[in-house]
């Protein structure tokens, strides 16, 4: 028997990728985490060896934050038509915070060409936002929050002043996207403080996870997130904040049994002549009021 058709060989090379890896059988029961899959997801072997891959452990989601993994899964697709597929998609980290990552999903055949089952590939895409991650880890821990590791709002503050400042200079556009977890209050009331810190880190990190290369994101109040975003103008910024909004959305925390998770509303205010921090922030401020109300209308329709 050739080296390469041995099990424990080939058990050892996929343990050893970086990217994560796993083969499902054709229920889509999992047989096989390696050590990327257990660094990238936060899930551990034992956690997921011979569950389905749909019970709530991956849930990959699009940019818009519908789940896919009943309409659209990559493996699904794999065992039934045989697809080779790739898709940018959002995992779920274990602690519930969104994760970008790109999928690859290709059928596994037996010697009589009969597919047997499926295999998954995961590696984190975050080469939009490594600038502004590094960045983060420069900043004194004295400007950072605590709960999320994004910048507090000391330094939003100091971030808005440059960019105010580069623009009566320079003319450089920017709009500012703010976002609200909902009801904290009450989910705090209900849950208890230690769910909503929860929950405020798993935001937090979700939308550290979706900024673009010169992007600033930070924690701005107790509910409040602050995003930057050079070079975009008023009629691209509320796009922005719908897509963000909804991939924060799917954020989630496991609590005694249950997934918890809350609604991110926003609001976007893009810089206009002569504008105070003061100023810009009281537009979004507004905007994200809008927002909300219209968002309750919708759901009371």
């Amino acid at each position: 028997m050739s080296p390469f058709e041995d099990p424990d060989i080939c058990r050892a090379v996929l343990d050893s990728l970086s990217v994560g890896v796993y083969l499902v059988d054709p229920e889509r029961r999992i047989i096989f985490w390696n050590a990327g899959a257990e660094r990238i997801s936060g899930y551990l072997r034992h956690e997921v060896v011979g569950r389905c891959c749909r019970d709530e452990i991956l849930v990959h989601s699009n940019e818009q934050g519908r789940v896919v993994c009943s309409s659209a899964c990559p493996l699904q697709m794999a065992i039934r038509d045989g697809q080779h597929g790739e898709s940018h998609l959002y995992l779920h980290h274990r602690n519930g915070h969104r994760i970008p990552v790109v999928v690859r999903a290709v059928p596994i055949l037996d010697r009589a060409g009969k597919i047997v089952g499926a295999a998954e590939s995961f590696e984190e895409a975050r080469s939009s936002c490594t600038v502004e991650r590094r960045e983060q880890h420069t900043i004194s821990p004295r400007y950072l929050d605590p709960v999320t590791q994004l910048a507090n709002q000391t330094f939003c503050r100091v971030r808005l002043r440059i960019f105010l400042s580069t623009y009566a200079a320079e003319r450089l556009p920017f709009s500012v996207l703010l976002l609200r977890i909902a009801a904290l209050d009450e989910f705090v009331l209900e849950h208890g403080a230690e769910a909503g810190r929860l929950l405020v880190r798993a935001v937090g990190e979700t939308l550290g996870n979706t900024v673009r290369t010169n992007d600033f994101a930070g924690r701005w109040a107790e509910d409040e997130f602050l995003m930057i975003l050079p070079g975009c103008d008023g009629n691209y910024a509320p796009l922005i904040g719908e897509r963000i909004s909804s991939v924060a959305d799917a954020a989630s925390i496991h609590w005694w049994g249950d997934e918890l998770s809350a609604a991110v509303s926003f609001g976007v205010a893009t810089v206009q002549e002569d504008d105070s921090l003061e100023a810009l922030m009281e537009r979004a401020q507004e905007s994200l009021g809008q927002h909300r109300n219209k968002a309750a209308e919708a759901a009371g329709h």
